[in-house]
């Protein structure tokens, strides 16, 4: 596959390329025990290292999505290097010499659990359903899914067997055909819901409107570690207070556009995640509000004021009798 001609992309994505630069930290690598600053520009490390680092830029399935949001994550996966200590779960994958800074994003369709991808702590998820029944515009059933790690990279993709007869592929949107759902290629519901399952155990479920997702996977995952945009009280505000489309909130604070054409449940998953990782720390901070200790110690404190009056009520009516 040729390397993508920059040249070619929107105006709008070439100002989100600038933007991004503008946000991208300062990484600080230590070389003999001192720590000191990147230089801008191109690396100037092992030719090898270099030769690689450029074949894995070069790498872009159109197919699986676009161009936009593929070249946002390298962006922002440079802006936000992954650190190097153990404990970090949303690391890829361990560093070495011989690998490139950040990982390859490119996606392989239906290729299952990924061999080379970490989920880590954050994954994002997202499907694509087709129609079913006398009413398949109404009647979903699950056609496809796709998880992404917190840099992007792809964790799982399957095709996934229709239980009932579609009647409404609706590829205009799920980008789903026949083909994608022969016996043989796609993998059974059973399956791909047991890889599911074992992908959200333990870890943070970030999507769009995951409520029907969840619910096509005949899956449940705690609250506390679920960060949705569709329900994201500032996203909310961008739209006066209803549930906005991805379409625009990737237009409105990525400056990328999607949906033009086919839908891909990868490009969807990546585009969640970008919108997290911009956002991350006031969706932490609603998390909070919704989940952190202060409500415990708030439930504390409305006990012991409760407690407080009725001890001064039976106070009061002890005094009462005495006199």
């Amino acid at each position: 596959m040729a390397p993508v001609d920059l040249t070619q992309l929107s105006s709008n994505w070439r100002k989100l390329q600038a933007k991004l630069r503008e946000e991208q930290a300062v990484e600080r690598v230590t070389t003999n025990g001192v720590k000191r600053q990147q230089p801008e520009g191109p690396s100037k490390g092992p030719a090898k290292k270099r030769r690689l680092e450029s074949g894995v830029s070069s790498k872009i399935k159109a197919d699986t999505m676009g161009n936009g949001v593929e070249n946002a994550f390298r962006q922002r996966s440079k802006s936000q290097p992954a650190k190097r200590n153990k404990t970090d779960h949303e690391n890829t994958r361990p560093s070495t010499s011989h690998e490139p800074s950040h990982p390859s994003l490119d996606a392989q369709t239906n290729e299952g659990v990924s061999p080379t991808a970490i989920a880590g702590r954050y994954i994002a998820l997202d499907c694509e359903m087709v129609g079913f029944g006398p009413t398949p515009t109404q009647d979903s059933q699950l056609a496809r899914i796709s998880i992404v790690n917190f840099h992007g990279a792809q964790v799982y993709d399957s095709y996934v067997l229709p239980q009932m007869p579609v009647t409404d592929y609706r590829t205009p949107i799920s980008g789903i055909r026949p083909h994608h759902l022969r016996r043989g290629y796609a993998r059974s519901f059973e399956e791909v819901q047991r890889d599911v399952q074992t992908f959200l155990e333990g870890r943070v479920l970030v999507g769009h409107a995951l409520n029907n997702d969840l619910a096509m996977l005949l899956l449940n995952h705690p609250r506390k570690d679920i960060r949705d945009t569709s329900r994201h009280l500032p996203f909310r505000e961008r739209n006066n207070g209803g549930t906005p489309s991805l379409k625009k909130l990737a237009n409105d604070i990525l400056g990328i556009e999607i949906h033009t054409g086919e839908h891909s449940s990868i490009e969807d998953a990546r585009v969640t995640m970008l919108l997290f990782r911009k956002e991350k720390d006031s969706f932490e901070v609603e998390h909070a509000k919704r989940f952190g200790l202060h409500k415990m110690n708030a439930a504390v404190r409305q006990a012991e004021e409760k407690g407080v009056k009725n001890g001064n009520s039976k106070k009061s009516g002890k005094k009462k009798r005495r006199k």
